[in-house]
């Protein structure tokens, strides 16, 4: 019995030591884990995108855009910056035009200078009484009414139903008439009219003293 007992208890002995040699690596294992999430361990971060690195590190926006560029509307007193009765001084610090020039210093004339537009196909004519008196306008330019060199003489019509020219037989197409200008009375826009086309649009004061 004695021998039966010795046996048993040294099998028992055996199997705690055997289960307490399986827990430890167990227990181990569990506090490993632990302490990894405890930690905090770091998460690698996606790589910040183009616009947000722009954003963090202060880079300027983009520039907006020209907000002076050259109008394209004429009227109802000026072509852009450009206004009519501006002296000498003020219209070519506007930067549109060229310098004024008189093209024939030997004529005697209220409206001695003339300069060009900074394209080379518009004229600004300047009076000594009136300041700029006229501005013609290149293709491309129209008025608010959206008439412009190119324009048919139908549209002429439509957007202007009293212009006239002052040549041919009735109904007047040919040649050049005067309009009013929606928004100021104290100016008229020229409109020539050859073949049925618009050969050119001019603002201009209405009592004028450079040509016809």
């Amino acid at each position: 019995m004695f021998a039966l007992a010795a046996r048993s208890v040294s099998r028992t002995a055996r199997r705690r030591a055997i289960g307490q040699a399986l827990a430890l690596p167990l227990a181990a294992l569990a506090v490993t884990g632990l302490v990894g999430c405890d930690a905090g361990t770091p998460v690698p971060s996606e790589p910040a995108t183009p616009a947000a690195a722009a954003t963090t590190s202060g880079a300027p926006a983009p520039a907006p855009a020209d907000a002076a560029a050259p109008s394209t509307v004429l009227g109802p007193d000026g072509l852009g910056a450009l206004k009519l009765g501006m002296s000498k001084k003020a219209a070519e610090a506007t930067g549109l035009i060229t310098a004024f020039a008189n093209p024939d210093p030997s004529v005697a004339s209220d409206c001695p200078a003339r300069a060009k537009l900074k394209d080379e196909k518009g004229l600004v004519w300047w009076s000594t009484r009136l300041g700029v008196a006229a501005i013609e306008v290149p293709e491309g330019i129209r008025t608010a009414e959206g008439i412009g060199v190119g324009s048919t003489r139908d549209s002429v019509g439509r957007a202007y139903p009293t212009w006239r020219g002052i040549d041919g037989t009735p109904p007047n197409d040919t040649g050049h008439g005067r309009v009013p200008v929606s928004g100021n009375p104290d100016a008229v826009y020229r409109i020539d009219v050859q073949d049925g086309t618009v050969r050119s649009v001019t603002l201009q004061l209405a009592h004028q003293d450079c040509y016809e």
